[in-house]
């Protein structure tokens, strides 16, 4: 089964999609963004550089926002079954004619970065961040951004060159993005009233959408495990009565199931950080439904 690639946006890393629930049996994984060799390394070889990250043979990649340029790119050398922007760019032409007369003046190369992430207070707006975890998140991102990283990243989305859309793309965008309005075209999935984060404030719905995309895509996946005595049981239907699905994923990471068959498996991880689930076992039905997850988050 294809792995599910996930690329942040401008700055940003894996908590911009923690709030994503995919099913389980979908391995995932964050690509984590490297420091750029100098201010005008080509995207291309950033790229490629960036692409040892990805493993799996016939990937999914799913990009937000900077993260789908990149998305795009590493489709150029790799060979991806699919590729899904998230409020992102299929082409320099919707990328709003005042970014690129900013980009003109080269501003991302002298602005303070000060004034730069000073933009914070602000941001909620502009980004669409409603919640006080949603504006706490934002605020956390915006200041621990890397100068370096942010110049150059900011100097290759303003004059990324790509004219064509890549075949079989798939766009999810909403209507009401500040950061990057919806250049509307036919085929891209539109989410009334989506902001450009809208991964955290339409959580729920962004991840019915990924999750039928990737169901359409490999209608017959299985989501099957192999207990530690050998035997297999089939999850794909089951119920899952309780949960933890934050990444990095480790030992704080569980989930309790329950098969049509009244079979009862309790999943944990015993410290692997880009697999949600690594160990299964069968627990009783008193035992499931009464289960506390014991650990706490490693990153805390």
């Amino acid at each position: 089964m294809s792995k599910v690639y996930f690329i942040s946006g401008l700055g940003a890393d894996w908590r911009m999609f923690q709030f994503l629930k995919l099913p389980r049996y979908w391995s995932q994984q964050q690509v984590e963004w490297m420091e750029p060799l100098h201010l005008d390394e080509p995207l291309p070889d950033y790229v490629q550089r960036l692409q040892v990250q990805i493993t799996t043979p016939g990937p999914i990649l799913v990009g937000l926002s900077f993260g789908g340029v990149v998305a795009i790119e590493l489709a150029k050398i790799l060979q991806p079954r699919k590729v899904i922007l998230i409020s992102s760019l299929a082409t320099r032409h919707a990328l709003p004619w005042y970014y690129r007369v900013a980009g003109k003046t080269r501003m991302q190369r002298w602005m303070p970065m000060q004034l730069m992430k000073n933009i914070y207070p602000l941001a909620p707006l502009f980004f669409g961040a409603h919640t006080r975890p949603e504006k706490k998140l934002l605020k956390e991102v915006i200041l621990d951004m890397d100068e370096k990283f942010l110049r150059w990243s900011l100097g290759q989305l303003l004059a990324w060159p790509q004219q064509e859309v890549l075949p079989d793309l798939v766009q999810i965008h909403g209507t009401a993005d500040l950061v990057l309005p919806l250049h509307d075209r036919p085929d891209i999935i539109k989410v009334q009233g989506g902001e450009h984060l809208m991964v955290m404030h339409r959580a729920e719905e962004i991840s019915a959408i990924l999750s039928k995309i990737l169901e359409d895509d490999m209608p017959n996946s299985k989501f099957i495990v192999t207990l530690a005595n050998g035997e297999q049981v089939d999850l794909t239907q089951a119920t899952i009565l309780k949960s933890n699905n934050l990444y990095p994923f480790g030992q704080h990471n569980y989930a309790i199931y329950e098969t049509p068959e009244g079979v009862f498996v309790k999943g944990l991880n015993k410290g692997e950080r880009e697999i949600m689930l690594t160990h299964f076992e069968l627990i009783d039905e008193a035992t499931a439904r009464s289960y506390s997850h014991p650990y706490l988050r490693e990153d805390e």
